[in-house]
This record gives structure tokens, sequence and C-alpha cells, in this order.
């Protein structure tokens, strides 16, 4: 597992090489996730993405349908943990965490 802030797109095969079997956060900005599940889901379990921003600055209804289109997205086959794009810094509003936390359980 690497935990990597930013772009490491033009390495992520090398690494993979080498034996890297996850990667976290992946970054709204930094990376497209939906990109690199598709280009390497079969070798790589991507975590993350769930978005800052809108954690922190979003509403709850925003917060639900970011989770769900992560879940439904990236979900299918396996290859996804959903988790907020970096740690759950103070600035995130309450609120959008636990709207976060109740439709990853919900989806389980």
């Amino acid at each position: 597992m690497v935990h990597s802030d930013g772009n490491i797109e033009p390495f992520l095969a090398d690494m993979i090489t080498l034996g890297i079997s996850g990667l976290h956060p992946v970054e709204k900005g930094a990376m497209d996730i939906r990109q690199a599940k598709a280009r390497y889901g079969d070798r790589l379990c991507v975590l993350g993405n769930v978005d800052l921003n809108i954690l922190g600055n979003g509403t709850v209804e925003e917060t639900e349908a970011e989770v769900r289109g992560l879940i439904e997205d990236l979900g299918p086959g396996g290859g996804y943990i959903i988790s907020s794009g970096n740690s759950l810094a103070s600035y995130l509003k309450p609120a959008n965490v636990n709207a976060m936390a109740r439709v990853i359980r919900s989806q389980a």
C-alpha cells in the first residue's frame, strides 16, 4: 500500500510492477480515480477520493451524491475502498462527514 499525495500516474505502472497493490488517497484534482481503476483495477486497489472541498464546504446533499457516485462507478468488481480524499481534517463539516458514513453504510 502506498500513500501519496499528488499525481503519481506517470510512475504508477512501474510501482505496480514493484509490488504495490493499493493506492491512497487518490485526491480529486490530482488524479482521476475512475481512470486509474479502469487502467489498473485488475492489479491495484484504489482508496479514497471523497472530495474534501465538498466535505468542508458543500451541502449534505452534495456529499451524498459524491459518495453514491463513487460507489456506483468504482464499487462493481471490487478493488475500491471508499474514504475521504485525505485525512478527516478539523475544517470538515460534521454533518457532511456523517452523511458520508451514512451513505457508505447504506450501500454495504
